[in-house]
């Protein structure tokens, strides 16, 4: 199992990611204004992150990371040997 989840799958996320200076100066300005939002939509990925949230709700998430993460392989692996038994 621990081929499902190795390094590279981080290194793989963080491609294209801002960095961390950055975010964290953006989400500091947001932060100090006077009217603060309820969400503070910053970071590289923010825009589809927001349009999943806003189109998709969870779904959206629990679909995109499921495979993304290796957790349909994970749970593939583990019906058959479920079967197997």
């Amino acid at each position: 199992m621990a081929d499902l989840f190795s390094e590279d799958r981080l290194a793989k996320l963080q491609v294209g990611s801002m960095p961390t200076d950055v975010y964290a100066r953006q989400v500091v300005t947001q932060t100090l204004k006077r009217h603060v939002k309820a969400w503070i939509w910053k970071g590289s990925f923010s825009f589809v992150c927001w349009f999943i949230d806003t189109f998709f709700g969870r779904t959206g998430f629990d679909l995109i990371f499921s495979s993304e993460s290796g957790l349909n392989r994970l749970k593939n692996k583990l019906s058959k040997k479920k079967k197997q038994n």
